[in-house]
């Protein structure tokens, strides 16, 4: 240790550091010494074998609070009443006549904050009925399906129960669970299948919906001949409005994003715009049904194709673990009975559902490139037709 000051008592020795590690700088006062040597006292001897309830806090370490407010703190100055922390705080006793009262029957094998969310989560469920929703599958809805796959104990906190060789009725009520749930076999498995079950036909049904929206979309934008006489009648416009600009004039076409620049170009009284002047051109009725034409442009705007191709390939992958599983199981025949047929299905609705998913992204991909916007996202492609049309219904006076 370094030097105490001069004429004063040498300070004591520090406790030992951590295996290997440095020893205190050379020359480091002695109020350092004292932060960096601080150690908490043990208050459990003052609890006289009370159970008290546990404050989940995410605490720091000696290390962690080093150059934060915390390392100027000494609570261990303030005087607790531990009597009156024990009234006020101690565990209620189990009233359950199958488990021993008192500290012993909260035997405690699970890291706390694990313990706490399992503890949560159990009571949203029914943990004696699990085993029995386990042995029929169908019977096993999709809310305790989620539950349980986050509660679910790991091969590591199954080997801790299982390894506990003292009363398990003293055991707390997590590892209780999850001694209960380690003689499940292929628990996660299964419930993973069910889920996947509970999950398939609504994912499909939800990227069916979407891919008809883009289907439809697609071939209304397209097959648009009022669209095509509103973009003509800009590039007239515009080609005329540039014909003095030689990087802007003789124009062949433009892209969709300029749609959306119409309303900012002000005439030079600045009491009307270029989207004003080319509605007068059109004729409102025309920008009127154009507008409810392309009505279909508003839903595809948040539906971007290649989400889908992620959500067919998820559900596909699904899928396949779903056939591997119902191959390895075959001689579980409560398992064969919810999901073999199932698992055929997937087989030929998958392939199809690939098949549309491939489809519409060359329809949309068609369309796109007739409108000279090959490189556009559909998100991007319909919601910029959907903002023109919402830029006409304003000045049509119809929004």
């Amino acid at each position: 240790p370094p030097p105490g000051p001069p004429g004063g008592p040498p300070p004591p020795p520090p406790p030992p550091g951590p295996p290997g590690g440095p020893p205190p700088p050379p020359g480091s006062n002695v109020s350092d010494q004292r932060h960096h040597q601080r150690r908490k006292s043990d208050f459990s001897g003052q609890l006289g074998g009370v159970r008290l309830r546990t404050f989940h806090w995410n605490k720091l370490t000696n290390n962690a609070a080093e150059g934060t407010m915390w390392a100027n703190i000494n609570d261990e100055e303030i005087n607790i009443d531990m009597e009156e922390l024990k009234k006020l705080f101690a565990e209620k006793e189990d009233k359950n006549p199958n488990v021993t009262s008192g500290s012993a029957a909260n035997k405690k094998l699970i890291d706390g904050k694990r313990d706490y969310n399992v503890s949560i989560l159990l009571k949203q469920i029914k943990p004696a009925e699990i085993p029995e929703l386990i042995a029929d599958l169908s019977k096993l809805d999709e809310r305790t399906t989620n539950i349980l796959l986050q509660i679910i104990p790991t091969t590591d906190e199954m080997d801790l129960v299982l390894k506990y060789k003292d009363d398990v009725s003293q055991m707390g009520l997590v590892e209780t669970f999850f001694l209960a749930m380690s003689k499940i076999q292929n628990l996660e498995l299964k419930v993973r299948s069910r889920r996947f079950q509970l999950l398939f036909q609504q994912k499909k049904d939800d990227i069916e919906k979407r891919l008809q929206a883009l289907q439809i979309a697609s071939s209304v934008v397209r097959g648009s001949e009022k669209l095509q006489k509103v973009l003509t009648m800009i590039l007239a416009v515009g080609n005329r409005l540039n014909a003095a600009t030689q990087s802007r004039w003789q124009a062949f076409g433009f892209d969709l994003a300029s749609l959306l620049k119409m309303k900012e170009m002000k005439t030079t009284t600045g009491n009307s715009t270029l989207l004003s002047f080319v509605v007068g051109k059109i004729g409102q009725s025309t920008c009127r049904e154009l507008v409810q034409e392309l009505s279909v442009c508003e839903r595809c705007r948040g539906i971007d194709l290649d989400d889908i191709t992620a959500d067919t390939n998820m559900i596909e992958a699904g899928a396949e673990i779903l056939r591997t599983d119902v191959r390895d199981l075959s001689g579980d025949e409560s398992f064969i009975s919810v999901f073999g047929s199932f698992a055929d299905q997937t087989i030929s609705d998958v392939p199809k559902l690939k098949e549309i998913v491939k489809k519409t992204e060359t329809d949309y991909r068609e369309t796109a490139k007739f409108f000279a916007a090959p490189r556009m996202k559909s998100t991007e492609f319909f919601g910029t037709l959907h903002l023109f049309c919402v830029d006409l219904a304003k000045e049509i006076g119809v929004a």
